[in-house]
């Protein structure tokens, strides 16, 4: 619409005009995609013709003697693992790049060189018979050329057709699958089938020392809540998801369970004075402040400190959204003296937690479709091999290929001489 306002368009054409651009760029996007993959096609024989000049053994017959002979031999097997083939797809448009510019040098050279030699060609003055055995050799390749045409494509079409619609299926089934499974984890999570208590606690055993009051607290709040029994801790988790907790708390019949909290809610209550009263005598930054209040509480561990930043940098963004939902937004000015502005300096731990957990889930996500799409594919390129070696079948006896006038012509010769010879013997 801006860009109709800046061309100062009609106003009743601008409605047209805005559905018009989308629709002409998607077709002109296709269009181009269609191009591409038919000139695809031409860099592909360039290759394997190119590929095949430099090698004419590739075009070598060998009989069954032959084939015996090394039966037993054990060459090296050519089966791509897939992430060769997923390297190989990432590879594939620089190498499609360079073999595209290498045929349009072709094009403009050696192809213009080949066409005044097929014109200086028809000058040339052939013999009958040679032209017999050109008529010949051409009848029969373009017979071995249509055979293999037809067999590969009505192989590969009725495939293609297949997989298409296979496609489709997967895609369509992953994307609901995924839908539903997002889905169904959200749900259980803030209906607190999750056992995020249970989480919390184990992950508290391994990073917190015992002997410290915050992991006391934590232990002594667990073994009330677990003894409220299963159906109490999944309301308990469903008000933390929903952000009821004060809610649930309030309730006479959780009266233990907001007993348990209490002290665990003093601790954390200490370390926040205590160290913001500390660190801004010194002039910290909140990073610092809390981090530095909660080390006595953790064990000198990787996964301790890794726990500890999480921690803090949770803090700093929760901290951020609370003043932000109370309407005391924080200049940003203070926001860089106290390190609480997102950056990857103030979030490292964070951030890379983040990315870390996304490879895994991003390698799914689109390394399911790709391996199921390259199954896929590959099937459509057996059909078409399949389709060739069925031609080869069918035009594999030499009598098709035998020259039928010059058998017609021997035959005459072969009748005529009959027939002298014949009347010869009469006189």
């Amino acid at each position: 619409m801006k860009l109709t306002k800046t061309l100062k368009t009609a106003p009743k054409y601008r409605a047209l005009i805005s559905a018009a651009i989308p629709t002409m760029t998607a077709l002109g996007i296709s269009l181009a995609g269609t191009l591409e993959e038919k000139n695809a096609s031409r860099i592909g024989r360039y290759k394997a013709r190119k590929d095949i000049l430099k090698n004419p053994a590739r075009l070598m017959a060998f009989s069954e003697k032959d084939m015996e002979k090394v039966k037993d031999i054990k060459a090296d097997k050519q089966k791509q693992t897939f992430w060769q083939r997923l390297g190989s797809s990432f590879k594939f448009l620089g190498t499609y790049l360079k073999d595209k510019k290498e045929y349009k040098k072709y094009k403009k050279t050696t192809q213009k060189e080949n066409e005044k030699l097929q014109k200086a060609f028809k000058q040339i003055k052939t013999t009958d018979a040679q032209k017999a055995e050109a008529r010949n050799l051409q009848k029969n390749v373009f017979r071995t050329f249509d055979e293999v045409d037809e067999m590969s494509q009505r192989l590969s079409e009725d495939t293609e057709a297949g997989t298409e619609i296979a496609k489709e299926l997967g895609t369509t089934a992953w994307t609901l699958g995924g839908i539903l499974g997002m889905g169904y984890l959200a749900m259980a999570f803030l209906k607190g089938k999750l056992p995020i208590a249970k989480w919390a606690n184990k992950l508290t055993n391994i990073t917190f020392d015992a002997k410290s009051p915050l992991k006391k607290a934590i232990n002594n709040f667990h073994d009330v809540l677990q003894s409220q029994g299963k159906d109490k801790v999944k309301e308990f988790q469903s008000a933390l998801a929903k952000k009821d907790l004060k809610y649930f708390l309030s309730r006479p019949k959780n009266q233990a369970i907001k007993e348990a909290m209490e002290p665990l809610a003093e601790e954390f209550a200490k370390l926040g004075i205590k160290g913001i009263t500390e660190g801004a005598a010194s002039g910290k930054t909140v990073n610092e402040i809390i981090s530095t209040a909660l080390q006595p509480h953790f064990k000198q561990t990787r996964l301790a400190k890794w726990t500890r930043n999480i921690i803090t940098q949770c803090t700093k963004l929760w901290a951020k959204v609370k003043a932000s939902k109370n309407g005391q937004e924080i200049p940003k000015e203070i926001q860089e003296q106290l390190g609480m502005n997102f950056t990857y300096k103030n979030y490292s731990t964070l951030i890379n937690t983040g990315a870390i957990a996304g490879i895994p889930i991003l390698g799914v996500l689109f390394g399911v479709p790709y391996a199921f799409n390259s199954w896929l594919t590959g099937i459509q390129k057996k059909a078409g091999k399949i389709g060739i070696m069925k031609a080869m079948e069918k035009v594999d006896d030499p009598r098709v290929f035998a020259n039928q006038e010059q058998q017609t012509k021997q035959e005459q010769t072969k009748e005529t001489n009959l027939i002298k010879k014949t009347k010869q013997q009469a006189k």
